[in-house]
């Protein structure tokens, strides 16, 4: 696998430096080297992969070195957009998570929430639901929302191909009304 792969990042291929990176970053058929995994996740992301960006994003996010978080949160930031951007549900479950708790900013949570749970994100509707089931970070509880997200999530449960591309009109963030 490690040969193909090498073959493909020869043809400069995105897919092929994201795979290296996931293969350095577990040490499968090569020596484990973070460092080296998140370069390789880096490339992927410059060249348009969105599970670089994604990658890259993560990575970034866990770094907890203070002389060097504050460069690299607008970059995770930025790489979590992009792979949303091309349709990558998790990265807003990821940015959700970044806005809730680095940021602390809970409606750019919700939006990034929103975002991912269009594209059928599991954990993102279950967050969309807890939040407003439990009226969390000064949000009124809203048990008509909770139960629309309720809804999807049980939906993307049960077919993990579904999507709510019209989510903004089912379940609408405040201060929309929520349909009748």
């Amino acid at each position: 696998a490690v040969e193909y792969v090498e073959k493909v990042i020869r043809l400069n291929v995105p897919a092929g430096y994201y795979q290296m990176g996931v293969f350095l970053e577990q040490g499968i058929g090569v020596k484990q080297d973070k460092k080296a995994a998140l370069a390789y996740f880096r490339k992927a992301a410059d060249m348009g992969s969105p599970q670089g960006q994604l990658s890259v994003g993560k990575n970034l996010l866990r770094i907890d070195d203070p002389s060097v978080r504050p460069r690299v949160l607008p970059i995770a930031e930025s790489a979590l957009k992009c792979a949303l951007g091309q349709g990558l549900a998790e990265a807003g479950y990821e940015l959700g998570i970044y806005y809730e708790i680095t940021i602390k900013d809970i409606q750019k949570a919700m939006r990034a929430f929103q975002d991912g749970g269009k594209l059928g994100h599991n954990q993102s509707l279950f967050k969309l639901g807890k939040i407003f089931r439990q009226g969390e970070y000064g949000i009124e509880p809203d048990p008509q929302r909770s139960t629309c997200y309720a809804g999807l999530e049980a939906a993307s449960d049960a077919d993990k191909t579904k999507t709510f591309p019209d989510l903004d009109r089912i379940c609408p963030l405040p201060p929309k009304k929520m349909p009748g």
